[in-house]
């Protein structure tokens, strides 16, 4: 993942102190060091608790939601990112990727303002509310990893309902993603 020198910094200090304070925290599974046009980066290799750490995404947004309009949201959550890669699962993989690209162009036509007051280690930009009740909040980490946390404010019937009427959209959505 391709983030900024602060980021390199924090995973050489802050997050080794954690992981030796408390190694059940991630479990590593060994350092590495990758190189690029002659540059040597060194990489913690690490399993992660995925659903864990989508929980802790959709925890942010909401706390963002809740700082930004006073407003405690408690509907649905879909986190999005191509951080999200396994290899015993190449099609979430590529759903993953390709749903961040299809964001990611949207996200250029939001017309929002992107917030944060250290903007190179968080920043956050919500899109618009669409038709259907719904919403994404950018979680941009170290100015290039980025989060998106859809979230719906349509109850659950509405929610079916919705869901039944856009299946021909979304199932050729899923049937686009080749392996």
């Amino acid at each position: 993942m391709g983030n900024n020198s602060l980021a390199y910094i924090h995973t050489h200090t802050k997050i080794k102190r954690a992981i030796k304070r408390n190694p059940k925290l991630i479990q590593t599974q060994g350092e590495d060091e990758i190189r690029i046009s002659g540059m040597r980066f060194p990489v913690l290799l690490a399993h992660i608790d995925t659903f864990r750490l989508i929980r802790s995404f959709e925890s942010i947004a909401r706390a963002l939601v809740f700082h930004e309009f006073s407003f405690r949201y408690q509907g649905r959550c879909q986190v999005i990112s191509d951080i999200f890669f396994s290899p015993k699962d190449f099609k979430s993989t590529i759903f993953q990727v390709k749903s961040t690209q299809i964001i990611g162009e949207e996200r250029k036509r939001w017309g929002t303002e992107t917030q944060g007051d250290n903007p190179k280690i968080f920043t956050y930009q919500f899109s618009n509310l669409d038709t259907f009740g719904t919403f994404t909040v950018a979680l941009t980490f170290y100015e290039k990893t980025v989060i998106y946390v859809i979230m719906s404010l349509l109850d659950d019937t509405t929610y079916r309902k919705v869901k039944k009427q856009l299946k021909p959209q979304i199932d050729k959505f899923l049937n686009d993603i080749t392996i």
